[in-house]
């Protein structure tokens, strides 16, 4: 039971950091900003919130060095190796491209069933609207941080830091679940969070199936790479090719799930134990 507390503990530690570090980047920007446009002429609050959306993936930014740094020193002070802590470990190229598959899938059943699954229309417009923000961003802002930094960022704190420390003391599925549906909460509206859940999900087997990150993280940048073209683009897929991308995005989700994973020295290929060494 001791252990139990333990290990709870470690894994809310983590969040928090994680939690803090956006709360507090976000309440510095709000900040700053008005004090720039101030020495720079002023501005009313349509134009603060408009330099506040456009540098959105500057402020992720920011809040993902601070704890990602954070992390590192934890570790450090631990005298533990962050890559291990965070079960960054080398994959097959099979994994790596079933992961790849993992994310077209999701992009296919989950994205686009949300056009064809019977879904309350304010939800998903005010999903939409969470995604228009986004596309205020800067391109370069919106490649480095909400494609790249960001997956990287939430798939080591989710998946590495939290899940590892929740596996350790409950069953591995109640581990994903916990770990899923906070990762879908901090998204925030109820649609983008269930779909964040679903998501999380899917990242978790990736991290369960083959013991590492890695999977998880190229999946996680697949999928907002394409989020961040189609809001960059301006492109919109043919409703009537709605129906196939999602039977075919089933497919390949499910094709991903079952045949990732690493193979034993027995040659076959099996789920990989996810405890990593104690912190």
């Amino acid at each position: 039971m001791k252990d139990f507390f333990k290990e709870i503990g470690k894994a809310l530690g983590y969040f928090l950091v994680y939690l803090i570090a956006q709360v507090v980047v976000g309440l510095a920007a709000g900040l700053i900003i008005p004090i720039y446009a101030g020495a720079n002429g002023g501005a009313d609050a349509t134009v603060l919130n408009d330099i506040l959306a456009r540098n959105i993936g500057l402020i992720n930014l920011v809040a993902a060095v601070v704890v990602l740094t954070t992390y590192f020193i934890i570790t450090k002070v631990r005298k533990h190796k962050f890559i291990e802590e965070a079960s960054v470990k080398k994959v097959s190229a099979k994994s790596v491209f079933l992961s790849l598959v993992a994310a077209a899938g999701c992009i296919g059943f989950l994205s686009f069933g949300l056009e064809v699954f019977p879904i309350p229309e304010s939800l998903v417009e005010g999903m939409k609207e969470g995604n228009a923000q986004l596309a205020n961003a800067s391109v370069w802002q919106a490649i480095v941080s909400t494609s790249i930094v960001v997956p990287i960022l939430e798939e080591v704190v989710f998946r590495g830091f939290v899940f590892s420390r929740l596996n350790r003391v409950m069953s591995t599925w109640v581990a994903i679940l916990i770990t899923s549906i906070v990762f879908g909460l901090c998204h925030g509206q109820i649609l983008w969070a269930a779909w964040a859940a679903l998501l999380g999900v899917v990242m978790n087997i990736l991290r369960v199936k083959t013991g590492s990150l890695i999977p998880g993280i190229v999946m996680h940048i697949a999928n907002n790479s394409f989020s961040t073209f189609l809001n960059l683009s301006g492109y919109e897929v043919p409703k009537n090719m709605y129906i196939p991308i999602v039977i075919l995005g089933a497919i390949l989700l499910v094709i991903a799930l079952v045949f990732i994973g690493e193979k034993t020295e027995d040659n076959r290929v099996t789920e990989v134990e996810v405890i990593s060494a104690n912190v």
